[in-house]
């Protein structure tokens, strides 16, 4: 009984953790994203050292963290 009353509480805890943020509310992540997602082409150029403009999307837009996102000054 303990074990199952544990597991109600833990269980939620570790599935939030491991679910996605939700990056929807960053504008500065949408304005990157407008095209759907990458493809591997364009993943490459976006995660090379010193990327170049990525096809179709604004030419400050980097990878930073595995997200899509403009960076100021990119």
């Amino acid at each position: 009984m303990h074990k199952l009353l544990l597991a109600a509480f833990v269980l939620p805890v570790i599935v939030g953790a491991c679910a996605n943020p939700d990056y929807s509310r960053d504008p500065d992540v949408v304005a990157c994203n407008v095209g759907g997602p990458l493809g591997r082409t364009e993943r490459s150029i976006a995660m090379e050292p010193n990327p170049q403009a990525i096809p179709g999307r604004p030419p400050d837009c980097r990878m930073v963290n595995g997200v899509l996102r403009r960076v100021p000054g990119g």
